[in-house]
């Protein structure tokens, strides 16, 4: 009889914790992924129009990796801005992209994208607020540049399975282009003194601060000592996760100690998309960080960190010049046809991540019972396959 009672206890627990609903009470699992630099160059957006149709469609570009993007909460970095076609759509230096580009990154869905880079103001005050209102009307959020004092001000928080993530982004500067006096809140220049106000103020109100930091030397492959200075204070003031962007190459990621305080770091998540052809700008990755809090913790905890690599493809199509974002595993199932110098080249991409990025896994021993038994890690952990032959008994 006490078989049978022990049993059933253990049944009803088991399927509360695997329920998607009543499991959340046991154990909450997040996935957030993180891309870099998203630039549009003149290649591409030439590349995404139809000249039949006299629109823009950039989705083919992402149509192959958009299975590898899926997470709870999927974040990047805006590198251009939505200003309009009366302006003249253009790339570098001064960045203005066709509105189906926030619609195709709708559909990849994409929760969130930094705003706060040095390419924010290309269009001044006109494009950076019209890059707010395109995100607006796609449902996209996004931080870093502010239409206003009050939107400045007012906390960006997403929520996830119960766990809440509050984003913050900062530039280091807009390439000499200045906001309007007295606008000051159109941009989040990194300020360490505002940084930290911010970081203490938004901390009470989430589960885990995520700061998006613009910095760095572009295409080194190592942070700077600013960089590691502005990581600490960061951390020091309260953020548990830093994406770091502007290199547009992949710099590391590791875990860091900062007065007790742990906290992930990624100095540079290189590119997702753009038409740089220096050595690694393409040689690039999705970021994966698994997060679980249980009825035990406090706090949420990171406990894996992953990714897949990446490669931006260039390639002729019809005589005409074109890219676009593929993953470098499992590349075959997608039907790409490649040639050799691909094969060569993917094999290059594969070796360039492995080599900066190494797969995490932290023990949470808290977590260890519901975490086997929530995903059936072992043979044993999914109760009905074994407890209707001991109930039976």
């Amino acid at each position: 009889m006490r078989k049978r009672g022990l049993a059933v206890l253990v049944l009803i627990l088991s399927l509360l914790i695997q329920h998607p609903v009543h499991g959340a009470v046991f154990l909450q699992r997040v996935c957030l992924k993180a891309v870099g630099d998203i630039m549009v160059h003149d290649i591409q957006y030439q590349q995404a129009f139809d000249p039949k149709t006299g629109t823009y469609d950039f989705y083919p570009m992402f149509a192959k990796v958009k299975k590898n993007l899926e997470a709870d909460i999927l974040v990047g970095n805006l590198e251009t801005t939505l200003s309009g076609q009366e302006l003249g759509f253009s790339g570098y230096p001064r960045f203005n992209s066709p509105d189906n580009l926030a619609e195709t990154l709708a559909k990849l869905n994409f929760d969130l994208l930094f705003t706060a880079n040095n390419h924010c103001l290309d269009k001044g005050e006109y494009g950076l607020r019209r890059t707010i209102e395109v995100l607006d009307k796609n449902n996209i959020l996004h931080t870093g540049t502010f239409r206003s004092r009050d939107e400045a001000q007012k906390p960006c928080i997403i929520t996830a399975k119960g766990i809440s993530f509050g984003f913050l982004n900062y530039t280091y500067g807009t390439n000499g282009l200045k906001v309007p006096e007295g606008k000051e809140y159109l941009v989040n220049y990194i300020d360490v003194e505002k940084m930290v106000r911010d970081i203490g103020t938004l901390r009470p109100l989430v589960d885990m601060v995520v700061v998006g930091l613009h910095f760095g030397n572009e295409y080194w492959q190592n942070p700077s000592e600013e960089q590691r200075f502005l990581v600490k204070e960061a951390v020091n003031a309260g953020a548990d996760i830093i994406l770091g962007s502007h290199p547009h190459v992949l710099q590391p990621f590791e875990f860091i100690d900062v007065e007790g305080k742990k906290a992930f770091v990624v100095y540079s998540l290189g590119n997702f998309v753009s038409a740089q052809k220096q050595r690694y700008t393409d040689s690039v990755a999705i970021l994966e960080i698994i997060i679980e809090k249980s009825i035990l913790d406090k706090h949420p905890k990171i406990v894996q960190v992953d990714f897949t690599p990446i490669w931006v493809r260039r390639f002729y199509e019809l005589g005409r010049l074109k890219m676009e974002v593929i993953p470098v595993e499992n590349y075959n199932e997608a039907g790409i046809p490649l040639t050799a110098f691909d094969e060569e080249k993917i094999v290059q991409v594969n070796s360039d991540v492995n080599k900066m990025w190494v797969p995490v896994k932290e023990k949470n021993k808290n977590n260890l019972v519901f975490s086997l038994w929530a995903n059936n890690f072992l043979p044993v952990a999914n109760p009905l396959r074994w407890l209707p032959a001991l109930v039976g008994r």
